[in-house]
């Protein structure tokens, strides 16, 4: 149980650093934050908008055959650098901030999997004297001592890990959207935002592709009763969203483009799809017609690559997206649909499972990469 010494954790999405007087406005926020709730507050954040990628496009044309914790390098440093922009911001607004880094408080992934523990000891004691601590999110160090990354999102899952170590009970993540919704409201415009939804819920919609939060930090704030508030800073300062904890949501539709599907060869598919999950990739099994077929949603990096080191022999299947129907308790029924029909699909489903009801609430802008995400290196790509 959090009492009232016990930071509050906050993490900012790369979406919340479009331009640069975000930094100001997210540091008044915090200023704010910690004055009227008499706490200090941790920061976890991402790296703006779109460096993440630019970085890995500069990264990938210097070397088309990337190692692993080379790339995890070079992400780092999006992280890095929005976490000194923040402090900077907080500086000009005249509070007492710290930056810290995986090192600074022994953030360490555990074995190989997306679970990391924060030594509680170090992180309070950087905040001695301090009004807030920023965080880089989404990495950890190795067993030797390297960043490595967790991948999209896992800036999240930094947050739920620090929110666990210091003992609080609420994790809350501000992103461009207000909460989560029964759809991708840039696709279902009655889309009904969720006040309340379950871990389970939550965790499922992130599997199959929906892009809401990390399902491993979901998964970690159900292990430690932490209730995640997904939130948006509107212009005026005020909170608004959804709570993902112990409540029932409404069943929501999720469409997912990205999804890469495969034909697994002479193998069974329970004994492949673990063999994958060794290997860091998650897939599903979708019967369609008289064929059965595997699809990996959401942004699972080359999951051809990661198949050929588990030792799967796989065929991919081009041309089709993942339309999954998640159920207040978790329950998720996926099927398989040419990606032209998709959002089609998903709207039509939508309307069967709550009727056309008018949009209530104001609706993100789509997404952008912000102009200032080619900040390290030139945003024209190398040639030669």
């Amino acid at each position: 149980m959090a009492d009232q010494q016990t930071p509050i954790v906050v993490k900012f999405g790369g979406s919340s650093f479009i331009e640069l007087p975000a930094y100001r406005r997210v540091a008044r926020h915090l200023s704010e934050l910690a004055h009227d709730e008499g706490r200090p507050v941790v920061a976890v954040v991402s790296g703006m908008s779109g460096s993440t990628g630019r970085l890995l496009e500069a990264a990938r044309d210097v070397d088309p055959d990337l190692e692993p914790h080379v790339q995890d390098q070079v992400l780092a440093t999006a992280e890095i650098v929005s976490v000194g922009l923040l402090r900077a911001a907080l500086h000009a607004e005249g509070v007492r901030a710290t930056d810290l880094w995986a090192p600074h408080i022994g953030m360490r992934r555990i074995a190989s999997g997306p679970v990391i523990a924060v030594d509680r000891r170090r992180l309070l004691d950087a905040l001695v004297g301090k009004t807030v601590a920023v965080v880089a999110g989404g990495q950890a160090l190795d067993s030797d001592g390297r960043i490595v990354m967790f991948g999209r999102n896992s800036s999240d899952l930094t947050a739920v890990a620090v929110a666990a170590a210091v003992g609080a009970d609420q994790c809350q993540i501000y992103s461009d959207v207000d909460g989560v919704y029964t759809a991708d409201p840039h696709v279902v415009p009655g889309a009904r935002l969720m006040p309340e939804l379950s871990y389970a819920q939550c965790a499922a919609m992130s599997s199959s592709g929906a892009k809401v939060l990390h399902a491993g930090a979901v998964r970690l704030a159900e292990v430690h009763g932490i209730d995640i508030v997904c939130a948006s800073l509107t212009p005026d300062g005020a909170v608004t969203g959804s709570v993902i904890g112990a409540g029932r949501g409404l069943a929501a539709v999720v469409g997912d483009r990205r999804t890469q599907v495969f034909r697994f060869v002479g193998a069974s598919a329970d004994d492949a799809l673990e063999r994958a999950r060794a290997c860091g990739v998650v897939g599903v099994t979708v019967v369609q017609g008289d064929e059965t077929i595997h699809c990996f949603a959401g942004q699972q990096g080359d999951v051809a690559a990661a198949l050929r080191r588990a030792g799967i022999d796989a065929l991919a299947v081009s041309g089709l997206g993942l339309l999954s129907v998640v159920q207040p308790d978790g329950q998720t029924e996926h099927t398989a649909v040419g990606v032209d029909s998709l959002d089609g699909a998903v709207r039509d489903l939508h309307v069967h499972l709550h009727g056309d009801s008018a949009a209530t609430t104001r609706w993100p802008a789509p997404k952008r990469r912000s102009n200032h995400s080619g900040l390290l290196l030139s945003a024209r790509r190398a040639e030669g």
